[in-house]
């Protein structure tokens, strides 16, 4: 019989299966290497959000910063000139804010109770004359006379109040002055207690009114080169032509 023995096909197999563990050992590590890039890209989105989150709050200090630094610098003008009537004009629109991320819809809360029902007073009106550009002359006519009646329909209401202690008055007056007859205090001498008792209190209500019914609202007059204004609320302030200074309280000589 012939043996025949192939000379060579062991170092073919070794080298194939040399190359079978390179290839998987190139698997494993691809495979680390997509693990560690998932982990470094969670950990960067991480970061990232920590980093916005931060710079929102650096951005909100910014801003509270700014608004007590105004607050301030208002606080030290009104101490060393105290208040001023006059409104300026509005700040220009601040810078847009930086959108977040988007969050989850939350739920819709419960409609609010429907608010008290507004009166009507004459603070519309007063805007709609200065809007229609009437007169500061013919616009302070108009206060004063709304001011008049105001103070009438106030004294009007006093003597209302008056006309019933009067009334009030004069029935317990009555009623005294019966008592006393019963008891026949006009056969007794007349003290100075008594005599103060007897005093019928008409005469000084009646004197009361007649006093206010002559007198009448006093307008106060101005110093001068004082002016009466109103600012935007309809809030009466004086202004001084000549020194350009303005206050809240009616000055004085």
């Amino acid at each position: 019989g012939v043996c025949l023995v192939c000379v060579g096909s062991y170092k073919d197999l070794d080298q194939g299966l040399q190359s079978q563990r390179n290839f998987l050992e190139v698997e494993k590590l691809q495979k680390e290497i997509t693990e560690l890039k998932d982990r470094s890209r969670r950990r960067i989105d991480k970061v990232k959000g920590k980093v916005w989150r931060e710079h929102q709050t650096i951005e909100d200090l910014s801003r509270e910063e700014e608004r007590l630094r105004t607050e301030l610098k208002e606080l030290r003008f009104q101490w060393r000139n105290g208040p001023w009537p006059n409104v300026g004009p509005s700040g220009k629109t601040g810078p847009q804010g930086v959108a977040g991320p988007s969050g989850t819809n939350g739920a819709a809360g419960p409609p609010g109770p429907p608010g008290p029902a507004g009166r009507k007073g004459k603070t519309v009106v007063l805007k709609e004359m200065i809007k229609k550009q009437i007169s500061q002359q013919r616009l302070a006519a108009l206060v004063n006379k709304d001011v008049e009646d105001s103070i009438k329909a106030d004294i009007a209401k006093k003597l209302t109040s008056e006309a019933s202690a009067l009334s009030k008055a004069d029935l317990a007056n009555k009623r005294l002055l019966a008592r006393m007859k019963e008891v026949e205090w006009e056969h007794t001498p007349t003290s100075s207690a008594t005599a103060r008792l007897l005093a019928h209190p008409l005469t000084t209500l009646s004197g009361r009114i007649q006093k206010l019914m002559e007198k009448g609202p006093k307008k106060r007059v101005l110093p001068p080169h004082w002016e009466e204004k109103y600012d935007p609320q309809g809030k009466v302030y004086y202004d001084n032509r000549f020194t350009h200074k303005t206050q809240w309280n009616f000055p004085t000589k």
